[in-house]
């Protein structure tokens, strides 16, 4: 069985129904694939619903519900190890809340899905 980590930006991409290139929804986690995730997620994709929610008050319920069926998929929650998330900040030079994935990804030594460029290119450096 596979198994991938997926940041706040595919997994709202995918379960708020966007992704920045405009294209349809996608599915990490989803069939045969194990999906990992740190205890950050939640508060990650909360904020999304929220700012998603001013922008579009009149969708606040399809929000509402979409983040309820979001938080409600089946995934590994994995601690995280701060230390080596600031000492991975710095190395990297991403945001802390970044670095969380990609520790999380080399630790597990699982795949990181993103659509952030920086994330990317950084969890591809040491592979």
């Amino acid at each position: 069985m596979n198994a991938e980590i997926a940041d706040a930006s595919v997994i709202a991409a995918c379960d708020f129904r966007r992704t920045k290139s405009g294209r349809g929804p996608c599915a990490p986690g989803r069939g045969h694939t194990v999906l990992y995730e740190p205890l950050l997620l939640p508060f990650e994709l909360v904020s999304v619903a929220r700012k998603k929610t001013l922008e579009k008050p009149e969708q606040a319920g399809a929000i509402r519900r979409a983040l309820a069926l979001t938080l409600g998929m089946d995934m590994h929650w994995a601690d995280t190890d701060f230390s080596e998330v600031m000492w991975l900040a710095l190395e990297t030079g991403l945001t802390t809340y970044d670095a969380v994935y990609l520790s999380l990804a080399r630790r597990l030594g699982i795949p990181l899905v993103t659509f952030d460029g920086r994330l990317a290119a950084a969890a591809e450096t040491r592979k």
